[in-house]
């Protein structure tokens, strides 16, 4: 199966029980994938430990259940 992850795209950064949008880039196969938060911009800074980046064809579709953060919410106030 060949993959093409040269680019950029949306998807979920999810972690401590929450999805958040984000968008990604990258601009060869030798440089590094940018993530970033879709409401600011900000580049995420992942948590310590291991990270599983999960790549799904565009063709397809996924349901996050529960703890989605939307694009305008404020993230402290939803943990909290």
């Amino acid at each position: 199966m060949a993959i093409d992850n040269v680019g950029s795209g949306e998807g979920y950064y999810i972690s401590n029980g929450y999805a958040v949008p984000i968008t990604w880039e990258k601009s060869s196969r030798s440089s590094k994938t940018v993530y970033k938060y879709q409401s600011d911009g900000e580049e995420i800074k992942l948590n310590d430990g291991n990270t599983w980046v999960h790549i799904l064809p565009t063709s397809g579709s996924v349901d996050i259940i529960s703890n989605v953060v939307e694009e305008d919410s404020n993230i402290e106030e939803e943990i909290e």
